[in-house]
């Protein structure tokens, strides 16, 4: 299984996930195609 499977699996363009620790946005991950921190979902 890789993220590339599973994102072509549910027909998604991209992905974006936000690690929140202690109420504040500690990291952000994206993946897809002209995705970038400031895309929005």
């Amino acid at each position: 299984m890789t993220l590339e499977g599973e994102l072509m699996k549910c027909h998604a363009d991209a992905l974006s996930v936000a690690v929140i620790h202690n109420y504040k946005v500690s990291d952000i991950f994206t993946k897809g195609n002209n995705v970038t921190v400031h895309t929005r979902f």
